[in-house]
Order: C-alpha cells, then structure tokens, then sequence
C-alpha cells in the first residue's frame, strides 16, 4: 500500500506509539497532521521531519477531551492539505497516576475519571470529527491494549478504559463498512511511557 500524498491524522503524535507512526507515514510520503499535549514535543517533531527533507507536517497542541479542539484540528487539517483525510490513528492514551499501584477498591474518582476520559471520551470526540471529514475506503486505526481484551491486576482504569476501546471499534466496524472505511483495534502488550502514566 503507498502512502504517498495520503492525509492521515494521528492522535498522541508526539510521543510514544504515536510518534513512530507519524515518523514511519512520513517517511512514507503521507501528509501527516498530529496533536498531541504537549507543545514542546511537536515542535521537536516537526524540526526532525522537515530536517529530513519529508513533507511537510501539521502539528496541533490539544487535548483529546476538549471535543470543539479536536473538530477544529480536524477542519484545519482538511483545510491545510485541501483535501479529505484518507487514513487515521488514535493514539493519545493515559495509564492513570496509580497504574499497577491501586486496586479495584482503592482506586480513586479523579484516577478512573481521568483515564476514561482521555482514552474512550478522547477516541470518541476524535472518530466524531474524523468520520464527516474522511473519503470513503479511508482506514481507522485505534490503539487500545492487550488489557483491552484479557484485563490485569491494579490496571483498572486501564484495562476498562481499553476495553471501551475495543467497543467503540467493533462498533465503528459495522457502520462505516458502507462506505467502505476499515476500522482495526490495535493491542498492544508491555509498552509504558512515563507520560502515560503520569498523564503530563
């Protein structure tokens, strides 16, 4: 499959997963929109890309909860490239401040809300607006976990948060096949970040 002059957007592109995949697309020749949290890591990023002499890239500072932040990334994405986004990969993701610490019945509020929120609440507000703004036969990729289908001890927020994952692909799978969007649940097993973690 080519890449090349595609319009793929990806959530959490600054770190982690996420910025593998922005580095691998671009180095592909796609027309790479990201967001992430933190600024200063897109600015890195987009300063790596261009040093490359790849495409050029859009770089976006928001917050995956923030649902008008993420539609208006969208709108600047289709609107900076001229053209409807063909792929997408949600990525941003959070384990929790108490990841591996806290069991079920220790667990805090702010913990559970907080990583519920990123991870399904974020994925929502982001295949909301990417849905209206793709072509048809385009490709979603979510990015959940291994702890999305098997569940560990003191994981959770986690494990829950990426089980709704798994839901909310599962049911994007069997809307947009008419239009002939393939939508994949990526799980990934053993990769932890000190940002997801933290949620910084």
């Amino acid at each position: 499959m080519s890449f090349s002059d595609k319009v793929i957007v990806i959530t959490g592109g600054g770190t982690g997963i996420g910025l593998a995949t922005t580095k691998l697309l671009a180095r592909q020749g796609a027309k790479v929109s990201i967001c992430d949290l933190l600024q200063d890591s897109l600015d890195v990023v987009k300063s790596e890309i261009q040093k490359s002499g790849q495409h050029d890239i859009l770089v976006t500072a928001l917050d995956v909860r923030d649902r008008s932040a993420v539609e208006t990334w969208i709108e600047k994405t289709v609107e900076y490239y001229g053209k409807k986004i063909d792929g997408v990969v949600n990525a941003a993701g959070v384990a929790g401040k108490n990841f591996l610490i806290n069991s079920i019945d220790t667990i805090t509020d702010e913990d559970f809300d907080l990583v519920w929120a990123v991870n399904v609440k974020g994925v929502l507000n982001c295949l909301r607006a990417e849905i209206p703004a793709m072509n048809d036969g385009g490709s979603i990729v979510n990015l959940a976990s291994l702890s999305g289908l098997t569940g560990n001890p003191k994981t959770a927020a986690y494990s829950v948060s990426k089980h709704g994952i798994v839901g909310l692909s599962r049911v994007a799978t069997k809307e947009l096949g008419s239009r002939k969007i393939r939508v994949n649940c990526v799980c990934p097993c053993g990769f932890v970040c000190e940002w997801d973690i933290t949620g910084d």
